[in-house]
This record gives structure tokens, C-alpha cells and sequence, in this order.
């Protein structure tokens, strides 16, 4: 997801998709420019049980530029109506630390879980939790999902939960946008050639 910008998807084949896009947004107190690319390849299919791997790249420049990478593997059971994802990966980073302009190249393990379910004929609901290694907060993001045959419309939320003793913290917002958003609304739609 991303909140503002352009995003394309393509399968090149049933097991084969790649993916890039970005988002400027200049009317934030920090300006924010985004860029991000991959592919996943899905390479076991079997009845309700899925497997793939992937790799993406992300560019953000908001107080700092940073770029990540991270290959990742994904398990998915259950159907197009009501699924289970299970990912994890390592997180490559570099990046500067402060104004000092000192570099940094942090190794971060992570890990996700995922389900959605269709609700109505045309509305699904979703939610993802991600736990990245020492980082106190969990990314977690709810959503509601129309479709139709052609047409994708996602309304969405992020917010900041916590892993244990780590209330304290900013919360996401804080942390991607340099502002306090507490919630961070999304709304996302894509048309399917």
C-alpha cells in the first residue's frame, strides 16, 4: 500500500509477478519521496496450501534517505475467499544514522501474518501484523476491501501496537512521516486489465 503515488503489479505468469511504483508527497511538514520495486515467485501450489519468495527494494527520502532490501518467503493457506499468510525475512538497510551524515547498514530479521476473508459478495476484510526484530513497535494495518470483476477499492488503517515495555515509543507516524499521526489512513484502488 501506499498513500499517495502510483503503484503496478503484473503476472507474467501464474507464478511470476513483479511490481514497482512510488509516491511524492510534498504537503507533509517533511516532504516524502518513495520508490519501490520486486518480484515473488510462487513456485509450490498445491490444493488450500501455497509457497513463494521474494525480493524488494524500497527507496524513501523523508529526513534521510534510506535504502532497504529484503528477500522474504511467504506460506498462504486457504482460498481467494479466506486466507492465512505467514512471511519472514531480513531486512538490509543502509542509510545515515543523524545529521552527521555517519553511514549505517543494519541486518534486521522480520515477520508477518496475514488474513483476510470475504464478508459479502463484493467486500473482504483484512488484517496484517509485522514484527520486525528490535523495534517496539507492530506495524499493524486493518482494512476493507470492494471489489468487482475489474475494479479494486481498499479503505485502510495503520496504526502503531506494542511490543511489551515499549509504550513509550513515537509511534509510526512519527517514525515514517516525522509527523503524529497516531492513525495513518489509506485508501488504495486499482483497475485490472
Amino acid at each position: 500500500y501506499m498513500i499517495a503515488g502510483l503503484q503496478i503489479n503484473y503476472g507474467v505468469t501464474d507464478w511470476l509477478s513483479i511490481n514497482g511504483g512510488g509516491a511524492l508527497i510534498p504537503f507533509l511538514p517533511t516532504s516524502v519521496t518513495a520508490a519501490t520495486g520486486g518480484l515473488k515467485i510462487t513456485p509450490v501450489t498445491s490444493g488450500l496450501f501455497s509457497a513463494a519468495a521474494g525480493f524488494q527494494e524500497i527507496y524513501s527520502k523523508v529526513i534521510n534517505t534510506t535504502r532497504i532490501a529484503f528477500p522474504y518467503i511467504a506460506a498462504t493457506y486457504g482460498t481467494w475467499e479466506s486466507e492465512l499468510t505467514v512471511l519472514g525475512g531480513m531486512s538490509y538497510q543502509s542509510g545515515v544514522i543523524d545529521s552527521s551524515g555517519a553511514p549505517y547498514y543494519p541486518k534486521t530479521s522480520f515477520f508477518g501474518v496475514a488474513g483476510n476473508m470475504r464478508v459479502g459478495e463484493n467486500l473482504k476484510v483484512a488484517l496484517e501484523l509485522y514484527f520486525v526484530q528490535d523495534f517496539g513497535i507492530v506495524p499493524t494495518v486493518f482494512s476493507v476491501r470492494y471489489f468487482q470483476n475489474d475494479l479494486t477499492i481498499d479503505v485502510a488503517v495503520v496504526f502503531s501496537l506494542y511490543k511489551a515495555g515499549a509504550s513509550n515509543m513515537e509511534t509510526l507516524g512519527q517514525y515514517v512521516f516525522n509527523t503524529p499521526f497516531e492513525v495513518i489512513p489509506m485508501v488504495s484502488g486499482s483497475y485490472h486489465f
